[in-house]
């Protein structure tokens, strides 16, 4: 908790829209692993809300303008990177690989590769 505090005051230090972001972010991995039923300390460690954050960072402070759009589609990515980190964790867990951030890296190379199609997004 301490540590999630000090990272939301420097990204608040650093930038409004970040902090914003990797908030939401946080609320929408927490939300979407407790939809999947995911166990209570996978949930409490943050395990699967961190990669949730870096793609609302990444989608909704970084690559994309500011708006309705871009916060839209950065919580789908941060939906999105929750739900294909438990799929990579479950597939990873025999060989004892952690999937650390590679969600994070895949979802937002999909989602900046496929802004093309979503004509309201504004790069940055």
């Amino acid at each position: 908790m301490i540590t999630g505090v000090i990272f939301a005051l420097a990204l608040l230090v650093s930038s409004r829209v970040a902090c914003v972001m990797a908030l939401l972010g946080s609320l929408t991995g927490l939300l979407v692993a407790w939809g999947m039923g995911a166990a209570e300390p996978a949930i409490r460690s943050g395990a699967l809300g961190f990669n949730a954050v870096l793609a609302a960072i990444a989608l909704g402070a970084v690559f994309f303008v500011l708006d309705r759009v871009s916060i839209a589609y950065a919580l789908l990515a941060a939906i999105t990177t929750t739900v294909v980190f438990a799929a990579m964790s479950a597939a990873l867990e025999p060989i004892g690989m952690p999937a650390l951030t590679f969600p994070f890296v895949l979802v937002v190379w999909f989602f900046v590769l496929a802004s093309p199609l979503f004509p309201r997004l504004r790069h940055n």
